[in-house]
């Protein structure tokens, strides 16, 4: 009787443990796709609205700020070199 106790104890154990953790993997999951999708969405169009209308130095100036910060679109740098080898 003592030893089908402990089995279930150790049964209900596990499946806490296991269901507790797919439920905190799927939580996660949910927040990383929410939390990563829309906001780089919206920061590259305002983005790249924006650059279209600034001198050269300008977007020289704000090109080399974003890559202090590590930020730097791919359009924005493909737009810069276009202007430098224009002239």
């Amino acid at each position: 009787m003592e030893v089908k106790k402990q089995r279930i104890l150790v049964r209900m154990i596990a499946f806490i443990c296991i269901s507790s953790t797919m439920v905190y993997a799927a939580n996660i999951k949910m927040n990383v796709t929410t939390m990563g999708v829309k906001p780089e969405v919206v920061k590259i169009a305002s983005i790249s609205t924006s650059y279209h209308y600034m001198s050269t130095t300008e977007l020289e100036k704000e090109v080399e700020r974003l890559t202090v910060i590590g930020d730097v679109p791919f359009e924005m740098g493909m737009e810069l070199m276009k202007r430098w080898t224009k002239g």
